[in-house]
Formats: structure tokens, C-alpha cells, sequence
């Protein structure tokens, strides 16, 4: 019978477009397909599951029948349906099989019980899944996943699309970190020639709180994707790259593995997921590839990437790839690399390579190391990226912070170039030098030793806000250039650079562009309104003292760590300082109230001596976020800026804060808060 499903009405229209064009010539046979639903409470084996009064009960039934093109299953809101959902049958290349949900409430579960999988599909093609809620853990240590889609025959199998599913609680049931417990895993045998997947969508799902990877396409070897023989060797040539394989709009989370690794793709394309809290338990990256070709990854956001024992990077380019871009993503507090590019140089004699990748266009926040590069990679690019790191980032993985460390994997990088990026560091910023790699027209602000570039500008490149990047790809406007920034046009022709920047602004073929993410024309940050901090320049009291007019402290028992004192103002004669003989903490800050509702930016004259555990410009209580600008390490008066305070509630609290080691100090001097 011809139900009331997703099918309907594209099926309804294929066939009157058929029937027109061969009624004349040829009979027209009716095509039909079926709806069957399943209630856990209410159903019963029994039944012929036709209708929503007289469903199926278990998963046993469904799995009993083979289903054919068009068919649909749908599953009933608020039920938990417990064993392994293996639907037979495949559709076609009109009448995919369609799985969703019917009534109201929450998504319908599947519970794998602890089985291998909780969704299992083998050989299998034309099938969609959408809405369902789907958990596996169990007690026995063993492979687990939520999705387990297993291809070993010859040949192509197409179109299987998941979208709007909750997978969790997937776990392996120990600390064995060689079994799988990923919550969608695509797995294909590549001893059987021409063996692949192709039109694989996976997009608006939620995995988190899952033991491995959350999405991954692997192969005999390992659910990592390391394709090798029991001899050691890859086993290339026999099974084909996955093809038209799209993931997008997913969110990643507490993860004890990878986020998302398509591994053995060709042109891959992984967009607007986020990725936070991965490798908690194993070595690996948030957002990744390893063999695979042409891969597109762009508008991704990845945070807090833990590290173990190694690896634990954000964004990176792995393995016998060729090709991969990363653009437009946005990292931050990685405890291993931002971007990376690595290459096993024990291969690499034996024909396999990772060349061309391309990372162009992103920004890093905090993460420990900026650029990690090892092994005999070709013609690695990073071009107009743009790196923040402050002195102390709240997470990052061990020894000194790097603008880049090239390592040795059998063989160290052939080829890379860096050209038209932003590095801002508050101090330090080691980076591993290599007659390989060449850098030019870059910025390095904060950075006491810099790297060979002729064209290098090291003035402050103006952000509106450094550091002040949120948890989201929207959230980092802050890294935006003001009005007068020397980086504006400063940049190096690239040719086939994207043609867009971070934000969608128009990279010229033929214009020098910015140096950094950011391409557009230079932001006013200063407010127009009137300035409405009281004693903004320290002008007020006219001698030394613990207490300045208007202002207000906190500290760990260290008020005299907090001061005013005459000499060495940026204007006037007075200038606030924090600066104690030992280990101090202090805040000195101003909650300034009866404010017109509106956007405001603040602006302070800083100096510092570096060293301090934490130091910066803080906008506070006016019912965002609490917004930062870390005090850049500089000796003469440099300003910063904290812009798009949003007041909604009239009032913001501004401040300093210090939390540092005996003999740093931090001068400030020449407040503003006005309303843009």
C-alpha cells in the first residue's frame, strides 16, 4: 500500500513523470511499499505492524523481515526498544527504506545491550535513519558501537544517510583501548577489489559520552583507519576510497577517542561540526585525516582536545593523504597542536606521501602548540591563519609553548611554507627551525625570538580583542583588525587562496591581502559616547596610595599588592600598578551602574614585565559572558581593547587582574568605557 511517508510524495511524482512519458507505449505496474510500525508497549509479534493499532513489539520481529524500496519503519516516541536493530533488505535508487519515528514525546531508543552494535546494516544500501536515540554499554570488555555499518562485497554501496540521531553511551567496558566503541563507524574490507562506500550523508547529530571515535570510516586493521597487513605494510590496491561522503552540522563531545577521522575517503567534506572534549582516553585528534584524498574541512569548531601521551591536536593532516584542506575552522584550548601535518617516513621510500595540504584561514586560541609538522611531508601551506596564545593557557599539553615544532617521524618535513599568518603571543613562543621551512610576509607579536622573514612585521597588529574568543565559530569577532592595524594589506599575493576569509569577506587574485583571518576593512573600536569610568587616569587622589578614588580590590591577602604611583604615566602624573616582592593575586577593578543599555567598548594603556600566571583586561556582570584581553609583555605603553560588550542589564564591571609569581608587575593607566 502507498502510505503517508517521507516517500510519498517524490515517489507519487516519479511515477505520474513515468507514466506520461510510457503510458502510450508500454503498461504502467503499480508500485508499492509499506509502512510498518513498532511499539514496545503496546505491540505484539503477532500483528501484521501495518498500522498504529496493530504495531510490531520487538526488534527480533523487525529483524526477522527483509524490507523492500520504500518501505518504512517507524518506531514510537517515549519506547526504548533493547537488542540489535539489523534491518534486511536494501532500496533503490528511487525508493530508499526509511526509518524515523511516529507519535509525540522523546525520540524513540534503541539499546544495544551491550551487543556489538545497536544499529547493524552489512552489504546494504538505500537506507536512511532519522530521530531515533541510541545508546550501547555493557560490562564484558569487547568492540562496541551505536552505528555499525559493515561492507565486505565486492563493489559500491550507496546512499545511507543518518541525520538527527543521539548517540551515547557507548562503551567497551574496561580500560582496553584497542576495542572499538565508536558511535558510527563504517567499516569496508579492503582485501576485496573494488570494495567502497559512496553518497554517505551523516549531519545534526549529537554523539557524546562514547568510549572511541564518534564518527569514523576504518578498515580491516584497526577503527582508527591504520589499513595495515599483519606484515606491517598498508594494504593498498585492492579496496577503493570511500566517495560523496559528507559530514555536517554534527556536534562531538566527551569522546575517549578521535571526533571524526574519514579514513580511506576520496574528497571528503566536513563542515560545521563541533568537536569538544576528545582523545579523553586515547591518543588521537578532534578533526582529522588519514588516508584520504582531496578532503575538504572548513567551518569546524574544535575545543579542549586532551593529550595522553602524544598526539592530541585540533586539526590535522595525517598519513598517505594528498590534497587536504583545512579553512574557515576556529580552535581552541588544545592541549596537544592546533594544525598538524604528518607523514611515516618508513613508508614514505616505499611510495606513499602526504602532499599539498593547505591550512589557510583558520584561528587558534590557546591552543599548547600552534603548528606541528613531522615526517617527510610535501608542500605543506599555512597561510592567513591567525594564532593567539596567552602566557599560561588554561589547558595544553607538555613542554614549552611553540609556534611550531617540526619533528622526526623516520624523516623529517621535505617542504612548507608559512606566509601571511598572525602569530600573538604575550610572551615566549619557541618555534624548531628547518632549511625546509620558509616563512615570509608573517606578523609576530609577543615572540622573543622570531623565525627567518624578511618581511615580517612585529608592531602590534591591532586585534579588536585578542584573546577574547568564545566556544563558538561566531564567537571570535575579536580577532578582527582595528582602523590603523599595519597588518591591513599587508599580506602576499597566494594564488587559488579560497577567495573568502574567515568571516566571507572577498580575497582578492590580485590585491595584497590582510596578513592574518581576517580580510575585511579595519574596525573602529573606540565608543563615541562619553567616557564613564570615574578616575579613569588616576588623576583623582594627587599621591600615593593602596585606594584610589572610585575603585574598588580583591586580593588573597594582598591588598599592598595593589597601587597608584607617579613617574611613569602614560598621561598626567598617576598611573594604577600591581607589582608585589612575593606570589600575589589581586584584582582592582570599577562596577560602573545606570548605564544606557547598549553595545560599549573598553580601552586601557598597559604595560607588564610577562611572566605572570595570569594578566589581563576584564569586562564583567553586564549579563554576558565575562569578555578578556591578556596584558601583552612590553616595556613601553601599548593598548588594548575589549569591544561588543553587549549592556542589557545597565550596568559592567571592569578590572585588572594578576595572578603572579613575586617581582611581576603590570602598569595601567587611561580607562575608557564608552558606548560605540
Amino acid at each position: 500500500m502507498i502510505a503517508n511517508t517521507p516517500h510519498s510524495i517524490i515517489a507519487a511524482a516519479k511515477l505520474f513523470a513515468g507514466f506520461v512519458l510510457v503510458c502510450i507505449a508500454t503498461p504502467v505496474f503499480a508500485y508499492t511499499w509499506t509502512t510498518y510500525y513498532v511499539d514496545s508497549v503496546s505491540g505484539n509479534d503477532s500483528n501484521n505492524g501495518t498500522s498504529t493499532s496493530t504495531p510490531w513489539k520487538t526488534l527480533t520481529k523487525v529483524d526477522s523481515v527483509t524490507f523492500n524500496p520504500g518501505d518504512c519503519i517507524r518506531f514510537k516516541c517515549g519506547c526504548t526498544f533493547t537488542g540489535l536493530f539489523y534491518p534486511l533488505g536494501s532500496g533503490d535508487s528511487n525508493y530508499p527504506i526509511w526509518v524515523d519515528k511516529y507519535g509525540t514525546g522523546n525520540n524513540p531508543i534503541i539499546d544495544g545491550n551491550g551487543g556489538p552494535s545497536a544499529i547493524y546494516l552489512e552489504n546494504q544500501q538505500y537506507w536512511e535513519f532519522t530521530n531515533l536515540e541510541i545508546v550501547n554499554s555493557g560490562t564484558s570488555v569487547t568492540d562496541r558501537r551505536g552505528i555499525w555499518i559493515y561492507l565486505w562485497s565486492a563493489g559500491t554501496k550507496t546512499h545511507l544517510y543518518f541525520s538527527n540521531l543521539y548517540i551515547h553511551n557507548v562503551n567497551r567496558g574496561g580500560t582496553d583501548t584497542s576495542k572499538d566503541a565508536d558511535g558510527i563507524q563504517f567499516y569496508t574490507d579492503v582485501t576485496v577489489a573494488g570494495c567502497h562506500f559512496d553518497n554517505v550523508q551523516i549531519s545534526n547529530c549529537t554523539i557524546s559520552n562514547v568510549d572511541g571515535t564518534g564518527i569514523v570510516f576504518s578498515a580491516n586493521g584497526s577503527s582508527d583507519g591504520y589499513i595495515w597487513s599483519s606484515s606491517g605494510d598498508v594494504l593498498g590496491g585492492h579496496g577503493q576510497r570511500d566517495t560523496n561522503v559528507a559530514i555536517y552540522n554534527n556536534v562531538v563531545k566527551y569522546v575517549g577517542g578521535n571526533g571524526i577521522l574519514p579514513t580511506k575517503t576520496a574528497a571528503p567534506h566536513v563542515y560545521n561540526n563541533v568537536v569538544d572534549y576528545s582523545c579523553l582516553a586515547n591518543s588521537g585528534a578532534a578533526i582529522w585525516s588519514w588516508d584520504a584524498s582531496n578532503s575538504l574541512f572548513e567551518y569546524n569548531e574544535s575545543g579542549y582536545t586532551h593529550f595522553i601521551s602524544s598526539d592530541g591536536e585540533a586539526l590535522d593532516a595525517d598519513f598517505f593523504c594528498s590534497n587536504t584542506i583545512f579553512q574557515y575552522n576556529y580552535s581552541h584550548d588544545t592541549e596537544g597542536a592546533g594544525q598538524t601535518a604528518f607523514m611515516d617516513g618508513s613508508r614514505y621510500s616505499r611510495g606513499w606521501a602526504n602532499t599539498n595540504p593547505i591550512f589557510r584561514y583558520n584561528i587558534s586560541q590557546n591552543d599548547g602548540t600552534l603548528i606541528g609538522i613531522a615526517g617527510p611531508v610535501d608542500n605543506v601551506q599555512f597561510y592567513n591563519n591567525t594564532y593567539y596564545e596567552t602566557a599560561s593557557p588554561t589547558s595544553h599539553g607538555p613542554g614549552t609553548r611553540k609556534l611550531l615544532t617540526s619533528g622526526d617521524w623516520s624523516g623529517t618535513v621535505n617542504s612548507a611554507a608559512l606566509k601571511n599568518n598572525l602569530f600573538y603571543f604575550d610572551s615566549g613562543g619557541a618555534f624548531d627551525s628547518s632549511t625546509a621551512i620558509t616563512y615570509d610576509h608573517n606578523s609576530f607579536y609577543g615572540i622573543s625570538t622570531y623565525p627567518s622573514d624578511s618581511n615580517k612585521i612585529t608592531s602590534n597588529p591591532l586585534l579588536v580583542s585578542p584573546g577574547g574568543g568564545g566556544a563558538s565559530l561566531s564567537s571570535v569577532d575579536s580577532y578582527k583588525l582595528q582602523t590603523g592595524s599595519p597588518l591591513l594589506g599587508a599580506g602576499i599575493l597566494i594564488s587559488s587562496n579560497g577567495g573568502k576569509d574567515y568571516w566571507g569577506n572577498s580575497v582578492s587574485s590580485t590585491a595584497a591581502p590582510n596578513i592574518g583571518a581576517y580580510n575585511g576593512a579595519g574596525v573602529a573600536v573606540a565608543g563615541t559616547g562619553s567616557n564613564v569610568v570615574t578616575n579613569p587616569g588616576f588623576e583623582t587622589d594627587g599621591f600615593w596610595t593602596y585606594t584610589p578614588a572610585g575603585w574598588s580590590k580583591w586580593s588573597n591577602s594582598n591588598d599592598d599588592a595593589s597601587y597608584i604611583e607617579s613617574g611613569n604615566a602614560h598621561s598626567g602624573s598617576w598611573n594604577g600598578t600591581h607589582w608585589k616582592a612575593t606570589a600575589y593575586q589581586v584584582y582592582t577593578y570599577q562596577n560602573i551602574t545606570g548605564l544606557a543599555n547598549g553595545t560599549y567598548s573598553v580601552r586601557a594603556w598597559v604595560k607588564s614585565s610577562g611572566g605572570q600566571k595570569q594578566s589581563y583586561l576584564k569586562a564583567y556582570n553586564y549579563s554576558g559572558s565575562p569578555m578578556f584581553v591578556t596584558i601583552p609583555t612590553s616595556s613601553t605603553w601599548t593598548q588594548v581593547t575589549i569591544a561588543n560588550i553587549s549592556v542589557t542589564n545597565g550596568q559592567c564591571e571592569i578590572g585588572f587582574w594578576s595572578d603572579a609569581n613575586g617581582g611581576n608587575w603590570i602598569n595601567y593607566d587611561d580607562l575608557e568605557l564608552r558606548k560605540m
